[in-house]
């Protein structure tokens, strides 16, 4: 199951970008539930500019996403908390309902604090 894991994607993958210019941030995220404080790689260059949560389905996920800019680090973003759930079980895809929907893909738009 782990390998079909990632074959799939499985999870949640987030870019943010900053809502006045649309440039690619940097951002770091932690899981709020189903497991408290668990911190997810952050968003960089070295990720693709890309946050990844492996997801298992069934499960309500929320996501506490902290953007920053690496060029100008002292600009602040509000945070933003994402709500997802990966809809399929693991019974839908291993008897042959497809793998669509095991990947949520988002894009979110980070904005300056005041």
């Amino acid at each position: 199951l782990l390998r079909l894991a990632e074959l799939t994607h499985l999870g949640l993958r987030v870019r943010v970008v900053d809502a006045d210019s649309n440039k690619l941030l940097a951002a770091n995220a932690t899981l709020v539930t189903p497991t408290p404080k668990v911190v997810v790689k952050p968003a960089g260059p070295a990720t693709n500019w890309q946050l990844s949560v492996v997801m298992m389905p069934g499960v309500q996920y929320e996501v506490r996403i902290t953007p920053w800019d690496p060029v100008q680090p002292g600009r602040k973003f509000e945070i933003i908390v994402l709500k997802e759930k990966v809809d399929l079980s693991w019974d839908d895809v291993v008897f042959g309902k497809g793998r669509h929907g095991l990947a949520i893909v988002r894009e979110v738009k980070a904005v300056v604090l005041g």
